[in-house]
């Protein structure tokens, strides 16, 4: 695997599953708490920024960061450092724990997790995780080229967008035993094109974990096709409209409602779906009995991370079933 810019001082992205356990068998060595759960956040980003037909900016950054989390008795805290030498390590270390000593106790305080079963998930591609600055050029002067040329009809087309590509791991363990690890790579295109008049404006966007899936000609085609369509608009009288959003727009909405799924939030009145005088609206109508949401680590379009930050083993979990 090549270096991802000239910046990069190692040739792999993040760190393997062997480097992030030697990690955190250091960091248990230099802790003096009950229990010290240790989060690490490795891996490489690039990106490149274009706009007026050209690439404006292009940068990348490797980076690997460490949380670690002391508990004694029912007193927890954290702290975090991307400075992995062991002086720095210890100081962290001292620092989480006392955090940990100053902080409250807490009632609800559970154990740290000891080994648990965690189905992998293959969600690390390598054409991802190849996305040089020259591989990200390629594709954006595709995008350019291809706006640009389906646009004739409507004058010198404007285009701008921005290409993010990632490539890294989370591990988590703990004293107790937890060791989890998972690989992950995902990258984005998103492009705008705008007429030479100003009226029309059109959005494109695609972000998966294999970049072998992304066509740039065909994401400057739809964006295109929007602007040009768009020239001109008409006033509409204000009223209820039917509106077919796409899966990009979905996609921008649907986290805001996930963060609203909170149960102590929910349940001490704070939540969206409390209810007013107590309660919550769980059993309830919500929405339309065609939408059912759902979250699933091992879906295929999905792939995502198979556990949680406390090394809790994540599967399929129905949010909204036939809008309840």
């Amino acid at each position: 695997m090549k270096p991802k810019s000239l910046f990069a001082a190692v040739d792999e992205p993040s760190l393997s599953a062997e480097e992030c356990r030697a990690l955190m068998t250091r960091i248990y060595a230099m802790a003096k708490s009950d229990a010290t759960r240790v989060n690490i956040a490795s891996g490489w980003r690039g990106n490149t920024r274009f706009a007026g037909g050209e690439i404006t900016t292009s940068g990348g950054t490797i980076d690997t960061t460490v949380t670690i989390t002391s508990t004694i008795g029912k007193r927890q805290a954290s702290a975090s450092t991307n400075v992995l030498d062991d002086a720095s390590l210890r100081r962290t270390v001292a620092l989480s724990e006392t955090l940990a000593r100053l902080s409250p106790e807490d009632p609800e305080s559970m154990p740290e997790l000891g080994q648990q079963s965690i189905r992998p998930v293959n969600a690390y591609v390598e054409k991802t995780a190849d996305l040089t600055p020259e591989i990200r050029a390629a594709a954006v002067k595709k995008v350019i080229d291809s706006a640009q040329s389906l646009g004739k009809e409507a004058g010198e087309i404007f285009v701008a967008g921005f290409l993010d590509a990632n490539a890294g791991c989370v591990a988590v363990g703990t004293s107790k035993g937890l060791f989890a690890y998972h690989r992950n790579t995902d990258v984005t295109l998103s492009t705008t094109t705008r007429t030479p008049d100003g009226t029309g404006s059109g959005w494109s966007s695609a972000g998966v974990r294999d970049w072998s899936t992304i066509d740039p000609t065909d994401l400057a085609r739809r964006a295109v096709q929007k602007a040009v369509s768009s020239r001109k608009p008409q006033a509409v009288e204000p009223g209820l409209y039917t509106v077919v959003l796409e899966p990009g727009a979905v996609a921008q909405l649907i986290p805001q409602l996930v963060g609203s799924f909170n149960a102590r939030n929910n349940d001490e009145g704070r939540g969206t779906f409390s209810k007013r005088g107590g309660g919550t609206k769980l059993g309830e109508k919500i929405a339309d009995e065609r939408v059912t949401l759902f979250s699933d680590p091992f879906d295929p379009e999905i792939l995502g991370q198979p556990f949680d930050a406390e090394g809790q083993p994540l599967g399929k979990t129905v949010w909204i079933e036939n809008g309840m």
